[in-house]
């Protein structure tokens, strides 16, 4: 997974952009539209029309690195609709926003349901197939030999 130091400032922009731009109409957009130097230590946001995919640009003293992210499958869940929502998020907000899900919270697609037991998601099988009660265990290593 990526990962940004905190002296990166990250920029979302609010509108859709042309995803055929390379670094140099990136750099050139993040500079109009933030009012930014792209050469300072920023990370600069943009999505296409569908909200399925997911660009971003930044500069780390050595040259531009510039990402694209595409969902597998949906949607982006949130996007700033005005300046006061796209000012900046940081670096954990980001990659949330790369998931898909929402940045400022809420349900995260990683985390998994726990159910009343404590266990996470896992099966039970029932060696009997009666469907009462559970069964020793899940894993073949804690299953006795039949």
């Amino acid at each position: 997974m990526i990962s940004f130091d905190s002296s990166f400032s990250i920029l979302i922009g609010l509108d859709p952009i042309d995803f055929r731009a390379g670094i140099n109409r990136l750099s050139s957009i993040a500079q109009t539209q933030f009012e930014k130097n792209p050469r300072e230590r920023f990370i600069f946001v943009f999505r296409n029309k569908r909200k399925t995919d997911i660009k971003l640009i930044g500069y780390d003293g050595n040259g531009f690195f510039m990402g694209h992210k595409r969902l597998s499958k949906g949607k982006l869940k949130w996007w700033p609709r005005t300046e006061g929502e796209s000012l900046s998020i940081d670096s954990e907000q980001l990659v949330r926003l790369l998931k898909g899900v929402d940045p400022r919270g809420g349900y995260h697609p990683d985390w998994s349901r726990i159910d009343n037991h404590g266990e996470q998601g896992r099966a039970h099988f029932d060696p009997n197939g009666s469907g009462h009660g559970r069964s020793q265990s899940t894993y073949p290593e804690e299953q006795s030999q039949w």
